[in-house]
């Protein structure tokens, strides 16, 4: 890798660390995005104390996370996306290969580990996101009515 990749991917999980609003095992961010495919952003985490996957779906909803300021999380969260898309425009220029999909899977210690998708993806995003989580997480975490308040 070069310097510049390498400095993105620690920046990424630097800022995605501060978006997760409790303790974790560990997290994952599910994107895809880039040539003229519109971005999709989502991600969970382990909670250390239950060992519940918490989605990021409707987060800053939840009665039982604490998300002091929605605005700023909001911008953290943009931010975020910026950053994995310049990393991904990044990669393509120095290794002249593009990647339409991304997991980022970040340890509570800092380590991580990322995983690139080649291919163009096809069909509905949220049955890619499910297959996703089924074959990362093992199940789909859900947030339901009464999470919510």
């Amino acid at each position: 890798m070069t310097t510049i990749i390498d400095n993105l991917q620690m920046e990424i999980g630097i800022k995605f660390d501060t978006l997760i609003p409790a303790e974790y095992k560990e997290a994952w961010i599910y994107y895809e995005g880039g040539y003229e495919l519109a971005p999709f952003f989502w991600f969970c985490y382990e909670d250390s104390n239950s060992g519940l996957f918490v989605p990021s779906d409707r987060i800053t909803k939840r009665k039982d996370l604490l998300i002091d300021d929605e605005d700023k999380f909001a911008m953290k969260r943009i931010e975020l996306q910026i950053q994995i898309q310049n990393l991904q425009k990044e990669y393509e220029l120095c290794f002249e290969k593009r990647w339409y999909g991304m997991t980022y899977e970040l340890s509570s210690n800092g380590r991580f580990n990322i995983n690139y998708s080649y291919e163009r993806p096809s069909g509905s995003v949220m049955k890619r996101r499910d297959e996703w989580c089924n074959k990362a997480l093992g199940t789909v975490p859900i947030v339901t009515i009464d999470m919510l308040r």
